[in-house]
This record gives C-alpha cells, sequence and structure tokens, in this order.
C-alpha cells in the first residue's frame, strides 16, 4: 500500500505518467462451498464478532425473508436428486403447477439449449 502511495505522490506532482506495460493474467475464482450450520457458525463469529445466537437469529431472519436456504442443516452434500421429475410432479398442483411447469422448460432450456 505504501509503494502505491509513494507512486501516486510521484504522479500527481508531475502531472504525467506513462504505461509502458500491461500484464493480464486470468483468474478464476471458485464457488462458495455451502455452509453447513457449525461452518457458518464459525465464519461469523470470527470475523464479524458476532455470538452463535446472534448468527442463528440473523440467518433465520434472512431465511423467513427469503434470502437464503434453511440455515439449519447439517450436511454440505445433497444426494442425486432429479429436478425434472420432482418439478413435472409439481405441476399437477393447482396453485403452483403453472410455476413448476415454467421451472421445467427452464431447465430442459439449460441441459439442452
Amino acid at each position: 500500500m505504501l509503494i502505491v502511495l509513494s507512486l501516486s505522490e510521484k504522479v500527481n506532482e508531475a502531472n504525467f505518467a506513462e504505461i509502458k506495460a500491461v500484464t493480464n493474467k486470468p483468474r478464476t475464482r471458485l464457488r462458495p462451498v455451502a455452509l453447513n450450520t457449525v461452518e457458518m457458525i464459525k465464519l461469523i463469529s470470527t470475523k464479524l464478532r458476532i455470538n452463535s445466537h446472534q448468527a442463528m437469529t440473523i440467518a433465520e431472519a434472512l431465511y423467513n425473508k427469503g434470502f437464503i436456504s434453511y440455515p439449519r442443516t447439517e450436511t454440505q452434500k445433497f444426494g442425486n436428486v432429479n429436478i425434472k421429475t420432482l418439478l413435472e410432479e409439481q405441476q399437477k398442483s393447482n396453485i403452483w403447477g403453472d410455476f413448476a411447469k415454467d421451472l421445467t422448460e427452464g431447465i430442459k432450456y439449460i441441459l439442452n439449449p
């Protein structure tokens, strides 16, 4: 950081800077792994200094507002579930059947663009 400030001051004093080369390196950011409750509590207490009770209260509030999935799970692995089959079964509902149909069509598109 100190080097950046020093260089910035020199450029500001000179009112001129020349870029001689630009190096671009590809970066890959992996998706974060789903947190189980224990890992979530550890991360929140370490990074945010929030106790476990407060963390779970916040997580439940976020869940109730639809921002996150259910916070009280102890697994990061989910079995092989055929989501398409489950959605097709839900299409029978008079209440959410149309929504399930739309989701099924979206999955078909993703699998076979």
